[in-house]
């Protein structure tokens, strides 16, 4: 058993990191990190509102984040965003 838990708690330790963004998801974390409104950043990046929604919720997904804002937060942990 403990060295199942040993095993375990290796590889918690040392988290693979996430892939990192493409030009595409990086423009669209940094109209996030504006806070931009998804209409206004759609159009901006030349996609439906459903293509940035749905790049949204793929970096969330990719950053193991819970909200938006989370996904800024760690993008920017990761040095992913650009602007101020």
């Amino acid at each position: 058993l403990a060295a199942v838990f040993d095993h375990e708690w290796r590889l918690a330790a040392d988290p693979v990191p996430p892939v990192p963004p493409d030009p595409l998801d990086r423009a669209v974390l940094d109209l996030l990190a504006t806070g931009a409104k998804d209409a206004a950043a759609a159009r901006q990046l030349g996609v439906s509102v459903r293509s940035l929604r749905r790049r949204v919720a793929q970096l969330q997904h990719r950053l193991g984040a819970r909200s938006r804002f989370e996904t800024a937060v760690r993008a920017t942990e990761l040095g992913w965003i650009t602007s101020r």
